[in-house]
């Protein structure tokens, strides 16, 4: 999405010479717009990814890349950790607990609806569109950040 954006942005800043063929900026775009569909539309990207996120959470998948494994400092700690200084491991750490605190809320979300005879398909589907989405790309976010840390 952000290269998307970026993209718009170039096009728009070079005024009509933008949209021309010669400055090869339609190309960028139309190759970025399939990049945005490969592996399916990006939403269903991150409704599986909060998929995942809920299944290592409850102990129902490993995770083999170790991208959760902080999840067992987390519970072993109480879910809370104190830092006293700002950085980017405190960053990390943030990110960390606002997904445990996302998890919670879109369990909680799923339950209510389940508790109100919601199909169990329709609610999920209803949880993801509006709460584990942005489980999903506040993971992704922390991932970026633990990989620059290992980096």
């Amino acid at each position: 999405w952000t290269a998307q954006q970026a993209v718009q942005e170039c096009r728009e800043a070079c005024g009509g010479h933008g949209y021309l063929a010669a400055s090869g900026l339609g190309r960028v775009r139309s190759d970025n717009d399939a990049n945005c569909t490969y592996e399916g539309d990006n939403n269903v990207l991150l409704q599986q990814t909060s998929n995942w996120i809920h299944s290592v959470i409850k102990g129902e998948r490993s995770t083999p890349a170790k991208t959760m494994d902080w999840i067992k400092t987390l519970k072993a700690f109480g879910g809370i950790l104190e830092e006293n200084e700002l950085s980017s491991e405190f960053a990390l750490h943030a990110l960390r607990q606002l997904v445990m605190k996302l998890y919670t809320v879109t369990q909680h979300k799923a339950e209510q609806l389940h508790n109100k005879g919601v199909d169990k398909f329709i609610g999920r589907g209803n949880v993801q569109f509006h709460v584990a989405r942005t489980l999903a790309l506040v993971f992704i976010h922390s991932l970026v950040i633990q990989g620059t840390l290992n980096w």
